[in-house]
């Protein structure tokens, strides 16, 4: 799922707030007792909502590759493997990393579950509008994403229209 993942985790614990288990200002120490020290960082004065925003400070690696623009080259060499007329098993291509929480999904699964939380199924109204209201990208991230904003398990970026 590569980064999407973080969608169904900020979606998990807006619902989780709804319900009153958790308040998004909460700190990460409280929920992940130190989990989140050293370089620099401490869980005890970063919120679970700038932790979902990634307004948390905490540096956010590109895994496997030194710079921003050695990630946007793997990820056209993807899209070239996977481009139009191409079939493939993408599940036998990508890696599971069970440490790190990442796994596989489908196109289908995902788009099925982005449209359920767009349309209002998943989330309170509230919680709902918590998922748009954005931030800036970092300037690293703009590399990546120019005029990029995150919000709650969201990324706004222009295309050729707004998009979520």
């Amino acid at each position: 799922m590569a980064g999407t993942s973080k969608t169904p985790v900020a979606t998990v614990t807006l619902q989780s707030e709804a319900e009153g288990r958790l308040s998004p200002d909460d700190t990460v120490e409280h929920w992940l007792p130190g989990a989140v020290r050293g370089n620099g960082n401490d869980g005890r004065g970063i919120s679970v909502c700038r932790l979902l925003r990634h307004t948390s400070g905490i540096h956010d690696d590109l895994p496997g590759y030194t710079t921003p623009e050695e990630y946007s080259q793997q990820r056209h060499q993807v899209h070239e493997l996977f481009g139009p007329g191409s079939r493939g098993d993408v599940a036998d291509q990508i890696p599971v990393y069970h440490d790190t929480l990442s796994w596989v999904t489908t196109t289908r699964d995902e788009n099925h579950f982005l449209r359920a939380l767009l349309s209002g199924r998943l989330l309170p109204k509230r919680q709902q509008a918590e998922t748009k209201r954005t931030v800036p990208v970092s300037a690293e991230v703009q590399q990546l994403c120019p005029g990029g904003r995150y919000g709650l398990g969201l990324i706004d970026h222009a295309l050729c229209a707004r998009t979520w």
